[in-house]
């Protein structure tokens, strides 16, 4: 038996839907891995959850969205140092996996200061750069990378998921030692056929947190031209953030009351992946693109951002779906507009949405990280 805790940030968003799905690794591999994942907030969305398997450092919405210097932001860093020791001290895991730059950290420092032996695997699931550039100013942004690029070096193992990923940070943060890259998975239903036409009324789907980084005004705006060729369209948007606000205000800006629903977050998204009919990821930035693979599962014609990490590699360079440049509007409605039209360009790209996403099962994810996570506690 492995005895994993895995540490994170949230356990909301597509991060937090890749730490609960390392909870099945006892169940895919005869119970070989007992596994405790602690999330330094509550989540502000995500209700569903084995409550007996995730705790909770922290109250919801306990993090501001950038980081500054502030003496209450190293408090509270200090103290989830002491409180993430603690858990390690009384849990006293084989492995400790942790994902993207704060838990990160924390367990480095915990390794360095007081749990040296301890076998520390290191998951980056974002443009690090990048978020730490757009999130932070120049001073923070030159601690921050000098932190990284110290405490990382002492890791036993780092993960990206993707090869993108896995090559800026090594040039980033000039860090040589080898790393792997494992891509997340979904379960993948054999019962999904491929859509058959596109339908009159179509509903474009998007799915993610209404944060800056995922452009949702970019695909409102796109929206709003499609809207000049097919005024039966309407667009769905799932997930909550902080910008929901903002961008209810721009789509009645735009006309489009209404046309634009705003779900929030929900606890089953399979109604929705089915009842739509085209998927379109309009991020800023990406480390992968879980809910692009997700939709490519229920068959669903994909146009996505062509961000320097993630979808890219998600679509093959394009051949399983359409890439469009990074806050183009009109691209997005180009793209939109060229699959809604054309039953025979619908057809097809639901066929490879079907073909790719068999690529990245849950499956072959747990059956990395079960070599994984064995080989370092055994080292």
């Amino acid at each position: 038996m492995i005895k994993v805790l895995v540490l994170a940030k949230s356990i909301d968003g597509g991060t937090g839907t890749y730490a609960l799905d390392l909870l099945k690794l006892k169940d895919f591999f005869d119970k070989k891995f007992q596994i405790r994942i602690y999330a330094l907030e509550r989540p502000s969305y995500r209700s569903r959850f084995p409550r007996k398997d995730v705790f909770f450092l922290r109250n919801k919405k306990f993090y501001p969205e950038s980081y500054l210097l502030l003496f209450s932001n190293l408090k509270n860093f200090f103290e989830e140092i002491l409180l993430v020791k603690e858990k390690i001290k009384s849990y006293n895991p084989d492995v400790i996996l942790g994902i993207d730059i704060h838990a990160n950290l924390l367990i480095q420092i915990n390794k360095l200061l007081f749990f040296g032996k301890l076998k520390t695997v290191l998951t980056t699931h974002i443009d690090l750069a990048k978020t730490v550039s757009d999130k932070s100013t120049p001073f923070i942004k030159c601690v921050l990378k000098n932190f990284v690029r110290f405490f990382y070096r002492s890791a036993d193992c780092l993960v990206f998921v993707s090869r993108g990923l896995a090559k800026e940070f090594s040039r980033d943060f000039g860090i040589k030692k080898k790393v792997v890259v494992i891509y997340n998975g979904i379960e993948i239903s054999t019962k999904i056929r491929p859509k058959r036409s596109n339908p009159k009324t179509p509903v474009i789907l998007t799915l993610a947190r209404l944060v800056e980084q995922k452009d949702h005004a970019s695909l409102i705006k796109a929206f709003a031209f499609l809207q000049n060729e097919i005024k039966s369209s309407s667009l769905w948007i799932l997930s909550d953030g902080p910008e929901r606000k903002k961008l209810l205000r721009l789509a009645e800006k735009l006309g489009l009351k209404g046309k634009v629903r705003f779900w929030g977050w929900v606890k089953d998204t399979s109604p929705y992946f089915r009842k739509s009919s085209l998927f379109v990821l309009s991020s800023k930035r990406e480390g992968f693109g879980y809910a692009l693979v997700e939709a490519m599962s229920y068959g669903l014609p994909t146009v996505s951002t062509d961000t320097p990490f993630g979808p890219s590699e998600i679509l093959d360079k394009g051949k399983y779906g359409i890439l469009v440049p990074v806050g183009s509007p009109l691209a997005i409605k180009n793209a939109m507009l060229r699959i809604l039209s054309d039953p025979s360009i619908y057809r097809s790209y639901s066929r490879k949405s079907l073909d790719r996403a068999s690529y990245f099962s849950l499956e072959k994810m747990l059956g990395e990280y079960q070599k994984l996570i064995i080989s370092v506690g055994r080292r």
